[in-house]
């Protein structure tokens, strides 16, 4: 039996912030959110077959993953770019009580697609001033996004393969006893691309 097994896969990746991404001001969450994704480009993420039927327990490991490549590389924020951010997210905060108040004050509100959408941005803002205006609740927050995606992205990718591949080499096996999987990610192929590599290590 081969030492290990590896199935390959290239996808497309479109980073987005959501509707803040059409906002003027907001390019310097754009900024943060591309210095993040480049410099945690490349890292590995153990898994079991358990977690790769539902992405968000792939997306779990992977945001652990990062934390700790982020925290190994010493990912920090710059006061430059704090001060934009916080503004930014503090004129977002205020914006969304405007619109709370709108949607509490009349019966229908006609965008409340805007409203909900900068909802996460309040909040945000508000978690960085209970926990003292860590400037690591900000890269979080980017990691959470990553990590959702990605998650997701890898359980699309490879959760059919991984059936079909089991049925065919370890038919035997009904709890992943039998083998270690790991996923090599790495999203540094330019501003779209990334690639997944699913390594599955039989043990001895």
């Amino acid at each position: 039996m081969p030492e290990q097994y590896r199935i390959v896969t290239l996808v497309h990746y479109e980073p987005t912030l959501g509707t803040v991404d059409y906002i003027d001001t907001a390019r310097v969450l754009g900024k943060l959110f591309a210095r993040v994704r480049s410099e945690l480009a490349k890292f590995s993420v153990s898994v079991t077959p358990a977690e790769m039927e539902q992405a968000e327990l792939v997306s779990a490991a992977v945001k652990q993953a990062m934390m700790a490549l982020a925290k190994t590389k010493g990912l920090a924020l710059r006061q430059p770019e704090i001060i934009p951010i916080v503004n930014l997210l503090k004129e977002l905060r205020t914006e969304y009580r405007r619109w709370d108040f709108k949607c509490v004050s009349e019966s229908e509100l006609s965008d409340e697609w805007y409203y909900n959408a900068i909802a996460p941005f309040k909040d945000l803002y508000e978690r960085y001033v209970d926990e003292s205006s860590d400037p690591e609740v900000l890269i979080e927050y980017m990691v959470d996004i990553l990590a959702a995606d990605m998650g997701a992205q890898i359980v699309k990718e490879f959760a059919n393969p991984l059936k079909l591949f089991r049925r065919a080499r370890f038919p035997n096996d009904k709890k992943g006893e039998t083998f270690t999987m790991r996923v090599d990610c790495d999203h540094s192929w330019g501003a779209t691309g990334q690639s997944y590599v699913l390594v599955i290590k039989p043990k001895e």
